[in-house]
């Protein structure tokens, strides 16, 4: 039986309590200060990162010279206005500071995962160029105040509560970053360690735990973590905190070294010892294979490379291996390739069966009519935009997978486990998933068009806008009046469910243009999907990396090629 949830909502509502959302914000700013640190290790030239001491995060520079962050984070997609409370709170802020240290100041960052509001450029509304941070601090810097934006101006100036001298200094020193979304940021940490050299060889695992380790770091220095001898024979300073309290919000850059290489010296030097036992062995292999030379094929030499995917980087052969043994048609059974790295690979028409793919990195990764009965991908694998059309997936584990925008069509997963995985904007159409375990799974804009769905577990599934036209959905476990009420299809196709449910006539859309406005949204979702951990896209097997617009250079800007999900 499903526990209850205590103290149960009878009515729609936010949360009064939004803990989880001050918690998510604190995090946010502790990965943006990760990334601080990994890019000074990669050579930009922050020497010490400060947390929570005047404001979220201060980084000091080689010359001395000190960069100000404020991270603000908002649930909602709208964009930073000028008379927003958080941009007015730290303006006030940098304000004070550039009263007192402005010659030891060479920036200051509002950052956040949502960009400012700027204007169109055909617009010449007051409101709307008062409305962006941008146009104001535009304004002020180069003097362009005219005679109908001037009270509007004057107004906010007042908000400010700062002498205008002061304002127009910080404006003049203040930048807007836009990060990472926060649907994607948690990936970010491990995603800029890979980048590191030593650390892009090392198993996944690995590199998560090293993230972990610098994260832990960056928490103590923002929780006044002390010792209690540290604490009481060190000197109370102007702020009401002791001297070492002080210190240890600091993060000096050699002190992200060590934690980041610390695994990584550990590893090298237990290959150190590994090695000095095997070459006594090694000298002996080497004269027997002296007296029984084989040459080895290209299938066997292929299988090798396959294999050697496991828990790290793909070798530069892994195409070619991968073609070799497809059109060998030689069967991979068992093997296990747990950890490895196949995003935007095609892995196509393989022989996979009981595979092991355990936290495999397989964002955009192709497994078209390959064979993967009982194969395993939990552990909250990678699939975002991955393809399964044609695929044989019986009793296959993808228990924790994130598949947002995946495509399934035509798969057969009988008996399959799907629990607690995210399928939104997936396309199951025609594909047999009976019997299958889609328990709290996220079905939200998903196509289901002609599925076989019976004797399913639905139960705590989001089926919202999924397109169920001609889905049989009989005999399905926990599939409720509510949920089925969220789902939409054609008038001509209703699904076919088990009494006593009934079907309320709900369309998926009602024109073609909403047809086209539905397959949007979709996509959407998938770019998003492959966007976020890819920060790029999928190219001929390939990741192309994919920065952010430059609005001042519109020719650099890369266009994304992301193909519809077949719906």
């Amino acid at each position: 039986m499903d526990k209850e949830i205590p103290f149960p909502q009878d009515e729609y509502g936010l949360s009064k309590d939004r803990a989880a959302d001050v918690r998510r914000a604190f995090h946010y700013q502790d990965t943006v200060g990760a990334q601080l640190l990994i890019g000074s290790l990669q050579g930009n030239s922050y020497v010490e990162i400060w947390f929570e001491h005047y404001e979220d995060i201060i980084a000091v520079k080689e010359n001395g010279l000190i960069d100000v962050y404020q991270v603000k984070t908002k649930s909602s997609e709208s964009k930073w206005k000028s008379n927003d409370k958080s941009v007015i709170d730290s303006i006030n802020r940098f304000c004070d500071l550039e009263k007192k240290y402005s010659k030891s100041i060479r920036k200051y960052f509002f950052y956040s995962n949502n960009d400012v509001y700027i204007p169109q450029s055909s617009s010449n509304s007051t409101d709307d160029i008062i409305r962006s941070p941008l146009s104001i601090k535009d304004l002020i810097i180069n003097e362009k105040v005219y005679a109908e934006i001037g009270p509007l101006l004057n107004k906010w100036i007042d908000r400010i509560q700062q002498p205008f001298a002061i304002i127009k200094a910080v404006l003049a020193k203040m930048e807007f970053i836009k990060g990472k979304s926060l649907t994607g940021f948690q990936y970010e940490v491990t995603a800029e360690l890979s980048t590191l050299p030593k650390i892009n060889a090392l198993p996944q695992h690995v590199v998560q735990d090293i993230s972990d380790s610098l994260l832990t770091i960056i928490n103590r220095a923002n929780s006044l973590d002390t010792s209690a001898i540290e604490l009481y024979l060190s000197i109370t300073t102007t702020n009401g905190l002791s001297e070492n309290q002080n210190i240890n919000k600091r993060i000096t850059i050699n002190e992200a070294r060590k934690v980041v290489y610390k695994i990584p010296k550990k590893i090298f030097y237990k290959k150190i010892k590994s090695s000095l036992v095997a070459v006594s062995i090694i000298v002996m292999l080497s004269f027997l294979a002296f007296y029984n030379l084989k040459p080895e094929s290209l299938l066997e030499r292929s299988i090798r490379i396959l294999k050697s995917a496991k828990d790290t980087s793909i070798p530069p052969e892994f195409d070619e291996a991968v073609s070799a043994i497809r059109n060998n048609k030689f069967p991979l059974d068992n093997i296990d390739l747990s950890g490895a790295n196949f995003q935007c690979k095609d892995l196509s028409g393989l022989t996979l069966r009981r595979g092991i793919f355990i936290g495999i990195r397989g964002t955009g990764v192709n497994f078209d009519s390959s064979n993967l009965y009982l194969a395993q991908f939990g552990r909250f694998s990678e699939l975002n935009a991955s393809s399964f059309k044609n695929a044989l997936m019986d009793e296959s584990n993808f228990e924790n997978a994130n598949m947002i925008g995946s495509s399934l069509n035509n798969t057969i997963a009988r008996s399959a486990n799907f629990k607690n995985a995210t399928l939104n904007g997936a396309n199951l159409s025609n594909g047999d998933f009976t019997s299958s375990d889609f328990s709290k799974v996220n079905f939200t804009l998903a196509e289901l068009n002609s599925t076989n769905m019976r004797y399913t577990i639905l139960t705590e599934a989001n089926l919202q806008d999924v397109n169920v036209s001609n889905a049989d959905l009989r005999d399905t476990i926990g599939l409720d009046q509510k949920m089925l009420d969220k789902t939409c299809f054609s008038p001509k196709n209703p699904p076919i469910v088990s009494a006593p449910l009934i079907i309320n006539a709900r369309s998926c859309y009602n024109s073609e243009s909403k047809h086209k406005e539905r397959q949007i949204m979709q996509h959407a979702l998938k770019v998003v999907g492959i966007m976020s951990i890819l920060n790029g896209f999928c190219d001929k097997g390939k990741v192309i990396n994919r920065p952010p617009d430059i609005p001042s250079r519109p020719d650099l800007n890369i266009e994304i090629p992301i193909s519809s999900n077949d719906i």
